[in-house]
């Protein structure tokens, strides 16, 4: 209870006394004045002094003045009745507002214990954006403490990365027009520059009249979740071994590529890579060795595209590269031969017996275009299959094109020992 109305209420009480002891005295005197005044020397000066009284008979003044006597006596009664009543409403009245008090006392540290113990990080946000309440749960998460929230009203709007910003403005903004709960997650970026996944739960708060009063929010850290979440979509998308995009994610690359071009009746090329002699590297230095080789390869290999080509494994020593913006013969085939020059130098490879074995390898690589040599996925990458089982054939450490596959005479299989 504060200050205020424990003074309030301790008015209250002094009046209800008051009221109480002037209502006792009133009564002690009204009783004292009825027995002690003089009724008959009363009536002697009233008869000298007024013609009213001389008119009367004595008989009629003495009845006449016990009834004044009995009628001042009730209404006094009556008022101090009166007065233990107002004493008895105003003494409950403040023991029902100071029971309601202590009720709204309760229910205000019944929600600061739950809320200052829960495990996420809660929140209450003024309609000005100052905080009306932080859980101790923000210094866990953030690495700022309640005092820093409190103080700086825009700490929170800082916190927010960059690249999620825009859509958190876009949510609160919807979430001030339309009532409800409302979820969002975003990255933060914490007092120590670590970045965290916060899962957002707001709703507004609204006065009876409609009006938008605040913000309760509830934040909770789900980074390790989504770095499950990532772990999982990244291994259903992407090659174990080296990152890249897998068969999977190549072929849905293709789709959407598809569309650009046709709507833009462009090209597309398609490089299929194979490395030459690769099982030899697997049988004489083992796996270990042979997995080095390949993400040796794959990160040289990554080095020479630009942003929008896509490198992709397909299993094994396979690559399969998209270029949509060389996609002439000419640029393709600089990009093909730029490719073998980065492949074709020397690897040093560590060895089981911790030794270093120093080994070139070379490539094999065919290319298609899209709509040349096929307009679906499997044709494209089959006719670039083709064309780099040709460049085996011409001796690796080719390139050959699509469009020199005569008749279909280089069969898949042929090269196997390669």
């Amino acid at each position: 209870m504060t200050l205020h109305a424990r003074n309030q209420h301790t008015r209250l009480y002094r009046i209800a006394r008051l009221f109480v002891v002037s209502y006792g005295v009133l009564t002690l005197l009204t009783l004292l004045l009825y027995k002690l005044v003089d009724l008959p020397g009363l009536k002697a000066v009233l008869v000298q002094d007024n013609a009213f009284y001389n008119a009367l008979a004595q008989e009629d003044f003495e009845h006449w003045s016990d009834d004044i006597s009995l009628i001042y006596l009730v209404a006094n009664l009556l008022m101090g009745t009166c007065l233990v009543f107002v004493a008895w409403y105003v003494v409950s009245l403040a023991m029902r507002r100071e029971a309601a008090q202590l009720d709204l006392v309760m229910e205000r540290e019944k929600f600061r214990i739950v809320a200052d113990f829960t495990y996420d990080w809660e929140f209450w946000m003024a309609p000005s954006g100052e905080f009306i309440y932080m859980s101790p749960a923000c210094e866990r998460i953030t690495g700022y403490s309640i005092e820093e929230f409190t103080q700086d009203s825009h700490l929170l709007e800082r916190l927010i990365h960059p690249d999620d910003y825009d859509e958190v403005v876009r949510h609160l903004d919807k979430e001030h027009r339309e009532q409800g709960v409302h979820k969002i997650d975003f990255r933060i970026r914490t007092a120590d520059g670590v970045e965290k996944w916060i899962a957002h739960t707001c709703q507004p708060v609204f006065s009876d009249a409609g009006h938008f009063i605040g913000r309760r929010a509830s934040n909770r850290d789900i980074t390790d979740r989504k770095q499950m979440e990532l772990a999982l979509e990244q291994s259903a998308t992407h090659d174990s071994l080296t990152g890249l995009p897998n068969r999977k994610l190549l072929y849905e690359r293709l789709d959407q590529l598809f569309m650009l071009v046709q709507r833009a009746k462009t090209q597309m090329a398609i490089l299929f890579i194979d490395l030459d002699h690769f099982k030899e590297i697997n049988d004489e230095l083992g796996h270990t060795a042979g997995n080095y080789v390949l993400l040796e390869t794959a990160g040289r290999m990554n080095q020479l595209l630009r942003q929008g080509d896509t490198l992709a494994r397909l299993g094994g020593d396979e690559f399969v590269v998209i270029l949509t913006d060389r996609n002439t013969p000419q640029t393709s085939q600089e990009m093909a031969h730029g490719l073998l020059k980065e492949i074709h130098r020397d690897i040093d490879i560590p060895t089981q017996d911790n030794t270093i074995a120093v080994r070139r390898v070379s490539a094999s690589i065919g290319i298609s275009f899209y709509p040349d040599n096929g307009e679906s996925i499997d044709r494209l990458i089959n006719a670039a299959d083709e064309a780099m089982y040709l460049a085996k054939a011409s001796g690796r450490n080719q390139v050959r094109f699509a469009a020199e596959v005569a008749d279909n005479t280089v069969q898949d299989g042929a090269f196997s020992e390669a």
